[in-house]
């Protein structure tokens, strides 16, 4: 009993590592994309969970948000502090809930049903002057 619990555990522990590499390679992906005309991308992050997948050649974590490029968003009270402390910065959310809370929030990249779910708001990207590459435009509604 106490084998079967215990890889059970180690198997859901090692699913949910596999989501979380998935999961920040394409936050990295589309950071890059989004941000194509710069050399360095500044992501700014309160998670530390984050911070190895941002030290790239070309995207950095920060927790500077004054150097930040775009915010990754995974709560409200993150999503408060981020949008009080810069009010102009895009931020991008981990979660779906927070797309409906800030004009700030151009899109997002979350799990719902138990299926990855990406999505962009135009009418937000407009107000940053971020064009989407044509791979990414399926996933584009226009407002919400």
């Amino acid at each position: 009993m106490k084998k079967s619990i215990f890889l059970i555990l180690l198997f859901s522990s090692y699913i949910y590592s596999v989501d979380r590499d998935i999961t920040a390679k394409v936050y990295g992906t589309v950071f890059s994309e989004l941000y194509q005309n710069r050399d360095l991308v500044y992501v700014y992050i309160q998670d530390n969970s984050y911070l190895k997948y941002f030290n790239k050649k070309s995207i950095k974590a920060t927790f500077d948000i004054s150097k930040a490029t775009v915010a990754l968003v995974s709560s409200a009270k993150e999503l408060e502090k981020v949008v009080s402390q810069n009010r102009d910065l895009a931020i991008f959310t981990t979660k779906q809930r927070i797309l409906y809370k800030s004009d700030n929030v151009i899109g997002g990249f979350y799990w719902t049903k138990g299926r990855r779910q990406l999505i962009f708001i135009e009418e937000r990207l407009n107000r940053y002057h971020i064009s989407l590459p044509d791979e990414y435009k399926r996933y584009t509604i226009e407002r919400l």
